[in-house]
């Protein structure tokens, strides 16, 4: 594109919002040319200041866009302008070699730009799920409702799975009236992840009014383009530095917010879109997921009946197999009983084992398979203790674990090597927080 010179900054104004209005930043663009604002060099430098430099930044900072270009004319200048979204990796040097006599206040750039591959296509999780969004709930009314729950219902099932079933049931219905459901947030609709909820909206709804003013020219649709304008402009500054200082301040309380400020400046993803396997290329978001559970289970499969005792275990349970206990627990100090007539009736849970156990409960969204989150765990323990104590007491006298409690979800985390290579990730699992919990107990009793 090319700016002529000496234009007012009316003018530019009205090019920078002709170019905000007619294209998509929110997908890789590159906008090159020559836009006539001499003084940049010195502007960035820091040795001087202009409003056109102003607006210039403004229309920068407004689409997420970075300038390349560094190569001064004759006068130490920067003429033309290499203008491309975060998203894109861009270097310009100076061309030596030029087909046409250069132009000296135009030097030859050569401009070179990496193409995508295969680690940098996102993998674009599924936003159909509906799921319970905390974010807005009345988590007040929830707490209040769950400290008033009568569970009766949970401490007369004798079963575990039973009993856990009825505690879920109990659970959700509380979580339905007080927290709405929406959809999964997969994508983020491609927006900076400083961009706040109502930033968002004025940026819709600017683009709403801008549309009706180009098929009707109406005055006051201009009038409202212009308002939002300089209002999402004052809250982008205010809401990127607000977002740089509290990343700043939690580097060490909250290690994660930094981290997700960085994937977002590098546009990292945990997973690539496209995948090999065993020379195969993956691209279906399904056949991804569908190779990465084969694979993992196949990581996982035994045969049991390689490990069979050789001693039967006393009521007394004095006796252990030691090859049974190498095949079920090769890293442990201890031995662990796997004869299934063996009961873990030998201690049983208190209130007390279940408040010191929740204390290493992080309080965060994270769930598993139930999507019963921590902190909903941490805040109401006192809520649950009593349908906990009970379901926790029964597993250990039936010897049965709640059903519910045995799905996980599994996160496929990378390892080292080739990041679109399958086989170069290891599973993790997410269980329910609950059984989370049950197991920090269990822990604490068998090392005690």
């Amino acid at each position: 594109m090319y700016i002529p010179p000496s234009l007012s900054l009316d003018v530019y104004t009205s090019i920078f919002d002709y170019l905000e209005s007619a294209i998509d930043f929110s997908v890789p663009v590159m906008l090159c040319g020559d836009f006539n604002i001499p003084e940049i060099s010195e502007c960035v430098t820091g040795t001087r200041t202009t409003q056109l430099f102003k607006i210039y930044t403004q229309f920068l900072a407004l689409n997420n866009l970075v300038q390349h270009n560094s190569i001064l004319n004759c006068n130490n200048r920067i003429l033309d302008l290499v203008l491309t979204t975060e998203s894109l990796t861009v270097t310009v040097d100076k061309q030596e070699l030029t087909l046409v006599t250069e132009d000296n206040h135009h030097p030859a750039l050569n401009i070179q730009l990496e193409l995508v591959n295969l680690d940098s296509v996102p993998f674009v999780h599924g936003t159909d799920d509906l799921r319970f969004n905390f974010h807005r709930g009345n988590l007040e009314g929830l707490y209040l409702s769950l400290a008033g729950t009568d569970w009766l219902p949970v401490l007369d099932a004798a079963d575990p799975t039973l009993a856990c079933e009825k505690f879920n049931e109990i659970i959700f219905t509380n979580i339905s009236q007080y927290v709405p459901i929406s959809k999964s947030f997969g994508q983020r609709e491609n927006y900076p992840v400083w961009y706040t909820r109502s930033v968002i909206n004025k940026i819709k709804t600017k683009n709403r009014h801008w549309d009706i003013y180009r098929k009707t020219k109406s005055v006051y649709h201009l009038d409202k383009v212009k308002k939002l304008r300089c209002e999402i402009r004052k809250d982008i500054r205010y809401t990127y530095y607000e977002f740089i200082r509290k990343s700043e301040t939690s580097l060490q309380s909250h290690p994660k917010k930094f981290w997700s400020f960085v994937n977002e400046k590098k546009k990292a993803t945990n997973v690539p879109g496209l995948m090999t396997f065993e020379n195969h290329t993956l691209t279906s978001q399904q056949d991804i997921v569908n190779t990465f559970a084969s694979h993992f289970k196949s990581m996982y499969n035994c045969d049991n009946e390689n490990h069979v005792c050789d001693v039967i275990c006393r009521d007394n349970c004095e006796n252990i197999c030691d090859n049974c206990f190498k095949y079920c627990c090769p890293s442990f100090d201890v031995r662990v009983d796997c004869v299934k007539n063996v009961i873990l009736n030998r201690f049983s849970i208190s209130d007390n084992d279940i408040l010191k156990a929740v204390k290493g409960i992080k309080a965060n969204n994270v769930c598993g398979a139930d999507n019963i989150p921590a902190f909903l765990i941490v805040d109401c323990i006192s809520c649950f203790l009593s349908p906990l104590c009970h379901i926790f007491n029964r597993i250990l006298i039936s010897s049965q674990y709640p059903t519910v409690w045995k799905t996980s979800n599994v996160v496929p985390i990378f390892k080292s090597g080739d990041k679109s290579n399958i086989k170069n990730y290891r599973p993790i699992s997410l269980i329910p927080n609950f059984a989370k919990l049950f197991e920090c107990i269990l822990t604490d009793a068998i090392y005690a």
